[in-house]
């Protein structure tokens, strides 16, 4: 990482995978990237985070009849954050509330060249990533072209020890990609609606919820609900999910 002072920070990476199978395809890839980002304060406390992402990969794929095929691809996104914090601090309790909107334009055409998909089982936009210049994570795909991210944030903190937050939002993308399905919440041109609530006391309890709303009727898709207590050497987790059949691996509903 460097830090550039009042330019921002940047880094450099390096990444490589090898899968090299008996049976079946193989596949081989290296990479080289690199990301800007910075921060500044406008007017009435208004904060701009501009961000610049740029990677460049060389893959050697073999499909399962053993044909070579070598790939070269490079890919970029450029945007920007903007936030608003709201703050109101009480005798009992200060309140923060933060509207957020990101967009940002990233080249395309990079998931028609016969990647194949390798990085995870599943390939899903959750929460931690409706604001984040590509919401892919991993190598194997790409999301390009515009994109945008509108949300609001909000949380409450006690003296006592209490904390209440809160988060909603949704994504949306300048074209339909088909190298997507439905369970990414990749696949059109906005996402679902991805909703969080977390409580917590003194690091002693914690349970949040995460929701999923389908982008068209607004039903409930997907539901997550984890609680976590800490007494003295006794810790327990609980952990709760379901899903409708649409954005399920198998199509199934799950619970």
């Amino acid at each position: 990482n460097f830090d550039l002072g009042a330019w921002g920070s940047a880094a450099v990476n390096v990444s490589a995978s090898l899968a090299q199978r008996k049976t079946g395809r193989d596949s081989n890839r290296i990479s080289i990237g690199g990301d800007w980002a910075n921060m500044s304060i406008i007017g009435p406390g208004i904060v701009l985070n501009p961000f610049v992402e740029a990677r460049y990969d060389v893959y050697k794929l073999s499909d399962a009849a053993g044909i070579e095929t070598d790939v070269e691809r490079g890919f970029a996104v450029a945007g920007a954050t903007l936030s608003h914090p709201f703050i109101r601090r009480g005798t009992s309790v200060d309140v923060l509330i933060t509207p957020k909107v990101m967009t940002a334009w990233g080249t395309s055409g990079a998931n028609e060249d016969g990647v194949f998909f390798e990085d995870s089982p599943v390939l899903e936009l959750g929460n931690g990533s409706i604001f984040a210049p590509t919401a892919v994570t991993g190598y194997d795909r790409w999301d390009g072209g515009g994109r945008m991210a509108i949300g609001v944030s909000a949380s409450a903190l006690w003296r006592n020890g209490f904390r209440l937050s809160g988060e909603i939002g949704q994504r949306y993308f300048e074209t339909a990609d088909t190298a997507f399905d439905p369970l990414s919440n990749l696949d059109g041109t906005s996402s679902d609606i991805l909703a969080a609530v977390g409580f917590s006391y003194l690091g002693r309890l914690s349970i949040n919820v995460k929701a999923r709303f389908d982008d068209e009727d607004y039903s409930l898709v997907r539901t997550e609900v984890s609680s976590d207590i800490s007494l003295g050497r006794f810790r327990g987790l609980v952990e709760y999910f379901k899903t409708e059949p649409e954005v399920s691996l198998n199509l199934q509903a799950q619970e």
